[in-house]
């Protein structure tokens, strides 16, 4: 503002002077070049010390004032049309988002990442739009925007493919991971996560390890997979502290709490807690210090230590107060009001009523469903059947009300999963028109070199006449070679052709018939599977991919191998094995009873269970279908015996069974 009023006085100070000059001399009192250089100088340099200062605020967390002294900086610095001042424009309105994203303003932290994304558009900075694209994409997914979270994430992770910026491409793969979460699509989230694991795990980077290991965790917890989730925390847990953000460590800390809170391991869930508090205390975030203290008196209910449990839960209150969060409150006020209700129905009452005050004012519909039913139940005992009746009626509406709710929320996340497969159908077709374009090209230029050896025919044509006999002599004597070549070519070309119908037919990593071999055969035979006895074995890996993630691929493929090997070795020269899928085998069996086939995966179960490679323990589940069983079609039996293998599966895994008829319901 000062410097715009100096630059008013001095506008006006030179009409003044304007009036006693001679007309000829009025355009010596406009600014010159060199006058306004120096005002754009002396602007960037105010947008410096602005910029300067707003840093500092940041960085001691005084979040509104760095807001206002960004903001003067960016003021100044958009008068300047350099491509250095204009990244730098960028940088502040990104550190802008961020200081309202510490604020927990969410428009404001998108409208900011795309003024900055603007910028760095303007000036064709590709790292920097691959990045800002990243951190917009978390931006809009804090405010339930998936789709539009989505695009944004699959455009950073596009650019990121044509720059060099691996950190930057793990950091949106992690991006990604979290959205995919959120919208159901785990497998997704899993394959984005990992990758962005395995790279800061290459480049030795203990601090993103640990944040991509938290993420792993917390989709196998959305899996009920406890065991992996409590593997990756704590991967986490025992990195070295001093190299690993605080909050990243007291995540991983709290969620294993979590995971042993509901395993019943009460001990030891608020022994972990207590650490995730001790580093919650030292940050001062008393918000995740209420979560935690919630966790240990949690922990002390289910144990029914109710004078602990009570202790714990005052103090989660105390701290949620404190930060004045009405949701940690409402969490905190009902399973106290729960122990209280056994113990002094009226001071339940009351805690009751402070959490249905609070849940409406936070519009929680789900805690105001719960608290009603547990207030309905509670004025009922105490005889007041006017209000009981009172919340009987709240209860119902709110009921309708979150069901109306679930059913937009569920069409939101189906339509963000669907939006996620076209974004990934586009990128295939894209893809596709690349290989298809590369054909092209190459086909063109074939063309071309077709038209040219039609030129040099020509030219040979035009002067036949005068080397006819030399023509024929040679052409003879070339004939002859060209007979020996193509004769050598023709045995070349049979051999090759032996080798290559037997590669056709073989799975190159396990040695086995391939699935394409196995229909085939089948059809072939005109489905002489159905015509005579014969059985169907399908086995199948337990828990592969977890070898793949946690080992590598390389381990992965040497146990495909020796899988392979211990069924071939299993098999009579009648028998086929077939690769089914990626850790999924066939193996069809003519002329063999149901008995001699259940004998023989039996057989081939127990070698790989005694299996191991690198102490890895493996075990397969196996089903068995026959055509005793009267199947329809190959397709049938082979379909029944993938049922019977889902039957092994559901019971625990590393067993036998055979399809049945009720599998088919």
């Amino acid at each position: 503002m000062r410097n715009l009023i100096f630059v008013f006085i001095l506008f006006c100070a030179q009409i003044n002077a304007s009036t006693h000059l001679p007309i000829k001399n009025i355009s010596q009192s406009t600014p010159d070049h060199k006058t306004q250089r120096t005002l754009r100088v002396q602007n960037l340099s105010q947008g410096d010390s602005f910029y300067q200062d707003a840093v500092q605020h940041y960085e001691k967390k005084e979040f509104s004032a760095a807001i206002v002294l960004f903001k003067k900086a960016a003021s100044l610095y958009t008068l300047s049309k350099d491509k250095k001042h204009l990244n730098q424009l960028g940088k502040i309105y990104t550190d802008i988002a961020q200081s309202y994203k510490r604020l927990k303003k969410r428009d404001e932290t998108v409208e900011y990442y795309q003024k900055a994304l603007s910028v760095f558009k303007l000036i064709d900075n590709k790292r920097n739009i691959a990045r800002t694209y990243n951190t917009l994409a978390e931006a809009q997914r804090y405010i339930d925007k998936y789709e539009i979270a989505l695009e944004s994430s699959m455009k950073s992770l596009k650019l990121h493919n044509v720059i060099d910026d691996p950190e930057g491409k793990a950091k949106a793969q992690i991006g990604a991971a979290i959205i995919y979460r959120h919208i159901g699509r785990y497998e997704a989230s899993l394959e984005q996560a990992y990758r962005a694991y395995r790279y800061f795990k290459s480049v030795n980077n203990t601090a993103r390890i640990a944040k991509a290991a938290n993420e792993m965790g917390l989709i196998y917890t959305k899996l009920k997979q406890f065991d992996q989730a409590n593997f990756f925390y704590n991967q986490t847990i025992n990195l070295p502290i001093e190299d690993i953000d605080t909050n990243t460590l007291a995540t991983a800390l709290r969620e294993t709490a979590v995971i042993e809170l509901t395993n019943k391991h009460y001990q030891s869930a608020r022994e972990l807690a207590q650490q995730a508090l001790e580093v919650y205390s030292k940050t001062q975030e008393f918000d995740k210090q209420s979560v935690v203290t919630r966790i240990i008196a949690n922990s002390y209910r289910k144990e029914k230590n109710i004078e602990q449990a009570i202790f714990y839960y005052q103090k989660s209150l105390a701290l949620a107060q404190a930060i004045d969060s009405d949701i940690y409150r409402i969490k905190t006020l009902i399973p106290l009001s729960d122990i209280l209700i056994k113990i002094d129905i009226n001071q339940a009452i009351s805690q009751l009523e402070t959490a249905l005050a609070l849940s409406k004012k936070t519009n929680d519909k789900k805690h105001q469903l719960y608290i009603v039913s547990t207030l309905k139940k509670a004025h009922k005992k105490q005889a007041h059947f006017a209000k009981a009746l009172s919340y009987a009626e709240q209860y119902i509406k709110l009921k309708a009300q979150i069901i109306k709710q679930q059913d937009k929320n569920q069409l939101k996340l189906v339509k963000a999963n669907l939006y996620s497969q076209k974004l990934e159908m586009e990128l295939i077709q894209l893809k596709e028109k690349a290989k298809s374009d590369k054909l092209a090209l190459a086909k063109k230029k074939n063309e071309v070199e077709i038209a040219q050896k039609e030129k040099t025919i020509s030219e040979l044509k035009l002067a036949k006449n005068k080397y006819t006999t030399l023509f024929l002599s040679l052409f003879l004597i070339v004939s002859l070679i060209s007979v020996l070549v193509i004769y050598r070519s023709f045995i070349a070309s049979k051999k090759l052709n032996k080798e290559l119908d037997y590669l056709a037919t073989r799975d190159p990593l396990t040695d086995c018939f391939n699935r394409r071999y196995l229909f085939d055969y089948l059809n072939k035979n005109n489905n002489l599977a159905l015509k005579k006895l014969c059985c169907i074995i399908m086995l199948d890996i337990d828990h592969f991919k977890v070898i793949n993630d946690t080992y590598g691929h390389s381990v992965g493929d040497q146990v495909l191998r020796d899988i392979a090997k211990i069924v071939k070795n299993s098999l009579t020269e009648h028998h086929i094995a077939t690769r089914f899928g990626g850790e999924e085998f066939c193996l069809l069996l003519p002329d063999t009873s149901v008995d001699s086939a259940l004998a023989i995966a039996e057989k081939i179960r127990i070698k790989v269970e005694k299996y191991r490679i690198n102490d890895i323990k493996v075990t397969c589940s196996f089903g068995v279908s026959t055509t005793d069983d009267n199947a329809k079609s190959s397709s049938g039996l082979i379909d029944r015996a993938d049922l019977a293998l889902f039957k092994s599966k559901s019971l625990g895994r590393n067993t036998v069974s055979q399809w049945s008829a009720d599998l088919d319901s």
